[in-house]
């Protein structure tokens, strides 16, 4: 019981601290006379607590809501326990129960703070109409589309030969479901299967090589690179 406590107040107290950090930074930024602040969402907490500080016109560009408080993956957060086997009122099913209270009250208070600082922002910005739809969900808040802008200097066409590929980016983590999208190229018949090549910042390890023994099985190049994006 002690460590689900424990846990409680990090959760609790993590959130503390960056609101007290967010605070500082606001406190600099009012009294420099900008005109408007263009903040990113948050690396931990998803939206960014510096909103409720702020006294100037702002706008976020939020990527996304917290999905492991939003989405099955592979279950809701929020379900209730698996009804016990025996009596409800046995020593061990209290303590079980008990300890889901406290979690789903860290998770609730997430949650609460998350909504509250996407509401202190006069505008949300996100980077298609899938991610809108989950800020609504997830907030109740209007979002705008902004699509992200590319260097066409830099990103143009070479007229190079092109290889049979599909390309996939983001973090090699469970919640992108990379095996899906593995399933999907198997589904390609040879030899015009393509391969694939997923980009990412960083990797889980045991499900990196869950990923490459499911690609062996079915007959997919499967490609990851690693690197800082940032």
């Amino acid at each position: 019981m002690g460590a689900v406590i424990q846990s409680y107040r990090n959760v609790v107290g993590k959130l503390r601290a960056m609101e007290e950090h967010c605070r500082r930074c606001a406190e600099e930024i009012n009294s420099k006379g900008f005109d408007v602040l263009f903040a990113h969402s948050c690396q931990f907490f998803r939206m960014s607590a510096i909103g409720r500080f702020v006294r100037l016109p702002k706008v976020i560009y939020q990527h996304e809501p917290d999905r492991d408080l939003y989405e099955a993956s592979p279950r809701l957060p929020w379900l209730a326990l698996p009804s016990p086997r025996g009596s409800g009122w046995a020593p061990r099913a209290i303590g079980r129960f008990v300890k889901d209270l406290v979690r789903v009250q860290a998770l609730r208070i997430r949650a609460r703070e998350e909504r509250e600082s996407a509401a202190a922002f006069g505008q949300i910005l996100v980077n298609s109409f899938y991610s809108r739809e989950s800020v609504l969900r997830a907030y109740g808040l209007e979002a705008r589309v902004c699509y992200l802008g590319v260097e066409r200097g830099i990103f143009r066409a070479l007229g190079l030969p092109r290889d049979r590929v599909v390309v996939g980016l983001g973090a090699i983590h469970q919640s992108k479901g990379i095996e899906t999208a593995i399933q999907a190229v198997a589904s390609i018949p040879e030899p015009q299967r393509p391969a694939l090549v997923w980009i990412g910042n960083f990797a889980v390890a045991a499900y990196l090589r869950d990923l490459n023994q499911q690609a062996d099985s079915l007959r997919v190049k499967f490609v990851s690179r690693r690197g800082n994006l940032g």
